[in-house]
């Protein structure tokens, strides 16, 4: 039965003085296309470019703060706190002495020998 309605379509369209089949679906301009799918992958690489240039400066520069004792201040104090306690003399609360580390390393050496 379908076959006969598009038959019959067609038939009632010759006669109307129209030579289009209206099955084909309308195309679409290639040019066009080409020129948004072009447009936009160049857009994609510069926003991936951008995205990244931009990350990468930001980590870098935290990474500058800490190391340079201007980012997280808790980390600072506590280094400034450790070389403190690896390099002073000072009797402990238990009776015992706290001396330098590099003094404790020359000292376990003489023992060992």
């Amino acid at each position: 039965m379908l076959k006969n309605l598009k038959q019959n379509h067609l038939f009632s369209s010759e006669h109307s003085g129209k030579n289009v089949i209206e099955d084909e679906p309308d195309k679409p301009p290639v040019l066009t296309t080409a020129v948004i799918v072009l447009i936009s992958f160049a857009s994609l690489i510069i926003v991936a470019i951008f995205s990244y240039t931009f990350l990468w400066k930001t980590t870098e520069s935290e990474f500058d703060r800490v190391n340079n004792g201007m980012g997280n201040e808790t980390k600072v104090n506590y280094d400034k706190s450790q070389e403190k306690i690896l390099s002073s003399y000072e009797k402990l609360e238990n009776g015992n002495y706290q001396i330098p580390i590099e003094k404790a390393m020359e000292l376990v050496i003489k023992e060992q020998h």
